[in-house]
């Protein structure tokens, strides 16, 4: 019931009564038994939804969520006329967006040195099996020149 489906519902019904808010055409239509909505109205019924959506990321730590439903509430808040809350839940959306991009860039960056210090490795690994195939080639060498000047000597 409080898991991110649930937010994500929830979140998504206070945004479709933005949406009918936002599009004058759609307020103008009749609800089943003739009662029509006020955009007044249908701005508080997208509020109630996001702060419940909002309070429901808080609740389980999704920073993500409530911020991202904090905007769209920014968005109610601004029709309402209510431009300081608007501000300052855009302005959290914002920091948490930032800050979300920085950890992701943030991680792109220690990817690409693991990924370098692994080619460094593997390139030094190589390096020291190609040292060492050429030095028992010494010996080797080394070795059957002895044999030859022992034989030679010997003969």
């Amino acid at each position: 019931p409080g898991g991110q489906n649930a937010i994500v519902n929830k979140g998504n019904i206070g945004g479709a009564y933005l949406d009918l808010a936002i599009n004058d055409s759609l307020t103008q239509k009749r609800h089943p038994g003739n009662s029509s909505f006020s955009r007044k109205e249908l701005l508080a019924s997208a509020e109630k939804y996001l702060k419940e959506t909002i309070s429901m990321s808080q609740t389980i730590n999704d920073l993500y969520y409530e911020s991202f439903y904090g905007l769209i509430l920014s968005d109610v808040y601004e029709l309402q006329s209510d431009y300081k809350n608007a501000y300052s839940l855009y302005k959290k959306y914002k920091t948490v967006d930032d800050s979300l991009h920085s950890q992701d860039i943030k991680n792109q960056i220690a990817q690409l040195e693991s990924e370098k210090e692994l080619s460094l490795r593997d390139k030094k690994l190589e390096i020291n099996k190609l040292t060492i195939a050429n030095q028992k080639k010494q010996q080797i060498a080394l070795v059957t020149g002895i044999g030859l000047l022992a034989i030679i000597g010997g003969l």
